[in-house]
C-alpha cells in the first residue's frame, strides 16, 4: 500500500537532513532524507537551500519513500531513509542495472 502524506507541513529540518512524515492507512511512517541527498540534487537544480530542494523535490522523495517502505526497507528504528543513492541514482548506479540492484526505485 502506498504510503501518503502526512500534510504539507509535517516535515522537520535538521542538520543532517528533513524528517517527514506519511500514513500508511492509519499509521503515521516517519521518514528522512539526508542532507546529502538534498545537496547532491542540488547541484542539478540549482536551489541552494536543502529545504529548498525538500519543497521543490518532495514529491520524488515521498515517492521513494513509499517504494522502500513496501519493499519492507525500514530502519530498525522504523524510520524510512532516502539517501542520496535513492534520490540521485544516475550519480550511483550503473545504467545497466535496469533497476534489478535496487527494486524498491520506481520504474
Amino acid at each position: 500500500m502506498p504510503l501518503t502524506r502526512l500534510n504539507d507541513s509535517a516535515f522537520d529540518a535538521q542538520l543532517e537532513g528533513v524528517y517527514f512524515g506519511m500514513w500508511n492507512g492509519s499509521i503515521s511512517v516517519r521518514c528522512f532524507v539526508s542532507h546529502e541527498a538534498l545537496t547532491d540534487k542540488a547541484q542539478g537544480s540549482g536551489q541552494a537551500e536543502s529545504l529548498d530542494v525538500f519543497h521543490e523535490y518532495r514529491s520524488e522523495i515521498e515517492n521513494l519513500a513509499s517504494a522502500k517502505y513496501d519493499a519492507g526497507r525500514i530502519k530498525s528504528d522504523g524510520i524510512v531513509v532516502v539517501d542520496s543513492a535513492d534520490l540521485n541514482p544516475e550519480q550511483f548506479h550503473d545504467p545497466a542495472c535496469n533497476r534489478r540492484c535496487c527494486p524498491w526505485r520506481p520504474r
